[in-house]
């Protein structure tokens, strides 16, 4: 019982870690607004976000789970414009995505996780890399 509720859980030390590096990437291209007393802050363009989503996945080095990213991304993104950077990023093949719902970057999947790769130009990456010797990470 213990392994399925840990299975389910957020890793929380990764959500704050990628919380964290992307506050700063946010602050240093959010464009911000000040009228009086009141502050808004724009939200960043599509381009933006996607180069967001990589930072992210460099930063965790690991595959990332949905739910992670969402919380990672939860003030900076809604999870509908999140799910559709995330879409075109697949599509381009810059990332990964694997079984349970988890995201990587391409180099962050060894080529024991190729069964588990659902987009099939990056599983070619991966075994190309794999045969060059590259190493992953």
């Amino acid at each position: 019982m213990r392994d399925i509720l840990s299975r389910r859980m957020p890793k929380w030390g990764l959500v704050f870690k990628l919380r964290e590096r992307l506050k700063h990437v946010h602050d240093k291209v959010a464009e911000r607004y000040e009228d009086g007393e009141l502050t808004v802050q724009a939200a960043v363009d599509d381009k933006t976000l996607e180069d967001m989503i990589l930072e992210a996945l460099e930063t965790a080095g690991e595959p990332v789970r949905w739910k992670e990213l969402k919380l990672a991304f939860s003030g900076i993104a809604g999870e509908d414009r999140l799910r559709r950077a995330v879409t075109r990023l697949k599509a381009t093949s810059k990332v990964a995505e694997l079984s349970g719902t988890r995201i990587a970057l391409p180099k962050h999947v060894s080529p024991e996780m190729v069964g588990k790769v659902r987009n099939k130009p990056v599983i070619a990456e991966i075994l190309k890399r794999a045969e060059a010797g590259g190493n992953v990470g």
